[in-house]
């Protein structure tokens, strides 16, 4: 049975959507404390642009174990949120500000610059909004591997999300957390790379689709982790290369070529 493409976009509008449904259930039904080191990442957030009362306090960059008071969001224990520790006692009520870990200067990273925007006087509308946010870029990404990818490569990023998404890849799509763009970076720009070699050259329209997404796909990872970028780099050299020796086009002059682009890449990286 065949499927008009308009039909068919709207069947991947639809998987995309109920993703967006499913990941947002899980941004306002989750604690403010929950998944890997939040405090450590919610305070670098709020400390993104630097000290403010009210938002950032005694922000010590110096020490080796950084930190700085922000508005209270979760109990901590043991140096991690309550959640990791739930029979920990408390003898005292919280104050409005506390000190929690927080990313020095070579720790500061784009995702948190970025994320610092959704901060308002609500921790929880915060939080919240900034989870909304990052769900939505992974459906947006979703619906654009469904829309612009083709048969083998499509079944392939299908079975690879099926393997990642339920147990650990839709914790970070929806939390606040730089895995969550870094992960979804890595498993959606090899598709658009791949697809991108399966395109013929005379569909240009689709080609600068798959290239600006592909450029997408790096941006999420360039701007929040840099060994997530490094897999980014490695992944996309092996799919150049296996197309190029498929299509007999390897050469020394291409593998100049496209060994500094990702070289560049790198280096680009390394000033983000």
């Amino acid at each position: 049975m065949k499927f008009s493409k308009s039909s068919s976009t709207r069947n991947y509008f639809a998987a995309a959507l109920a993703l967006f449904v499913v990941m947002s259930a899980w941004s306002v039904s989750s604690p403010l404390g929950s998944g890997p080191d939040a405090d450590f990442h919610i305070s670098s957030i709020w400390c993104a642009w630097g000290e403010k009362p009210g938002v950032c306090e005694n922000f010590d960059r110096a020490s080796a174990q950084n930190g700085a008071r922000i508005p209270h969001m979760f109990l901590m224990c043991n140096e991690r949120t309550i959640e990791s520790f739930p029979r920990c006692e408390f003898g005292a009520p919280h104050e409005e500000m506390s000190t929690y870990r927080t990313a020095g200067n070579s720790q500061m990273n784009m995702y948190y610059r970025i994320m610092r925007v959704f901060v308002v006087d609500s921790p929880t509308r915060s939080i919240i909004t900034m989870r909304l946010f990052s769900s939505f870029i992974a459906s947006i990404m979703f619906f654009l591997l469904m829309l612009q990818t083709r048969a083998k490569t499509r079944h392939a990023f299908l079975a690879a999300w099926s393997f990642v998404l339920v147990p650990v890849a839709i914790n970070y799509f929806a939390a606040v957390n730089p895995r969550g763009w870094a992960t979804l970076g890595v498993m959606s720009g090899w598709g658009f790379l791949q697809s991108l070699f399966e395109t013929d050259r005379s569909d240009n329209k689709r080609r600068i689709g798959l290239i600006a997404s592909f450029i997408a796909s790096f941006a999420l990872v360039a701007t929040s982790r840099a060994d997530s970028t490094l897999f980014f780099v490695f992944i996309s050299a092996l799919i150049v290369f296996g197309n190029l020796l498929a299509q007999n086009k390897l050469s020394r002059k291409i593998v100049m070529r496209y060994g500094l682009v990702l070289l560049g890449a790198v280096l680009l990286v390394q000033f983000v």
